[in-house]
């Protein structure tokens, strides 16, 4: 079977990529759609470590509950 028709093709892109479809066909004919959503960066953005970065720069705005010692 030829390479090219059995290459993976995204077959729906929501969310900036956060979930995609994918089919493909095995070199047996059988036909494989799988759905995946990502989870986690090994490298972010810049764009989207910059906003993280300055988000976490102004600290927290207040505290909640008793820090420390017992309930």
């Amino acid at each position: 079977m030829n390479h090219e028709c059995r290459r993976p093709r995204v077959t729906r892109w929501e969310r900036d990529g956060e979930y995609i479809a994918v089919t493909y066909t095995q070199e047996d004919g059988q036909r494989v759609a799988a759905n995946f959503q990502r989870v986690v960066w090994t490298r972010p953005p810049r764009e989207v470590r910059e906003e993280v970065m300055r988000a976490l720069a102004n600290g927290p705005i207040a505290l909640y509950g008793r820090k420390g010692g017992r309930a």
